[in-house]
């Protein structure tokens, strides 16, 4: 979301968010589950502008700082269409601090959050 200015939002999660993040800290980077704890706290404080599906975090009212962000839990997944998209959870300064959705192969744009059952390893992980 960095290309563009998020559109300001004040509300809980949905229940598709907070079922897809917390499965993705569950089978995310090691230190991704520490950060379970964190998500009933959670509130979505910003979407993207661009309609794409991703979404910032506070936590507890805290808003995560701008700068460098650490990727929790990185997947991938093909949109009914066929589309290649991808998706990951990432903190700052040590906060849970949003939901990302990407088009992978930039023929659409991911409006909408991809199931659990669609899931992924991205390449770049599962290559380990």
């Amino acid at each position: 979301m960095a290309d563009a200015a998020p559109v300001p939002e004040d509300r809980p999660l949905s229940g598709q968010e907070t079922t897809l993040v917390r499965w993705m800290l569950e089978h995310g980077e090691p230190r991704a589950a520490t950060f379970l704890a964190q998500l009933p706290d959670a509130r979505v404080v910003s979407r993207c502008s661009c309609g794409c599906a991703s979404v910032d975090f506070a936590i507890a009212g805290v808003k995560p700082p701008p700068g460098n962000l650490g990727v929790l839990a990185d997947f991938q997944f093909r949109t009914p269409a066929g589309h290649l998209c991808g998706a990951f959870v990432f903190e700052r300064a040590g906060l849970l601090a949003g939901l990302e959705v990407y088009s992978q192969d930039g023929l659409s744009v991911p409006s909408t959050l991809p199931f659990i059952e669609t899931l992924e390893e991205t390449e770049i992980r599962g290559a380990g």
